[in-house]
C-alpha cells in the first residue's frame, strides 16, 4: 500500500467538480484581492506554480522612464557617426603619443 505525503504549510483550498477553487479568506486579505480580480500563473518547477495578481502592476514595473523616440534623418545619423568617429580617432591619437 502506497502512502501519500501531503505538503501543507499554510491555508489550503479544494478544487470543486467544476475546476473552481475558492481562495481562503486569509489569502485574499493578504493579497488584497477579491471578486473580479484576475491572477496569472507562472510555472516555476515541475508540479509547482506561483500566481500573481494580474489586475495590479508588478512591483518595479514602470520605474524606468519611457523613452519617446522621434524619427531621425539620414543626415542626423551621418553627423552622429562622423562625430563618434572623430572622437575615436582623437582617443586613439592620444594613446599613440604616450
Amino acid at each position: 500500500m502506497a502512502s501519500h505525503c501531503v505538503r501543507s504549510v499554510g491555508p489550503v483550498a479544494t478544487i470543486d467538480d467544476g475546476r473552481q477553487i475558492t481562495i481562503p479568506e486569509k489569502v485574499l486579505e493578504a493579497l488584497r484581492i477579491g471578486p473580479g480580480d484576475k491572477v496569472e500563473f507562472f510555472h516555476v518547477a515541475p508540479e509547482e506554480f506561483l500566481f500573481y495578481v494580474a489586475t495590479r502592476p508588478l512591483p518595479g514595473a514602470g520605474i524606468l522612464p519611457k523613452r519617446v523616440r522621434r524619427p531621425v534623418t539620414i543626415d542626423e545619423m551621418s553627423h552622429t557617426f562622423a562625430s563618434m568617429d572623430r572622437e575615436r580617432r582623437k582617443a586613439r591619437k592620444g594613446k599613440d603619443k604616450k
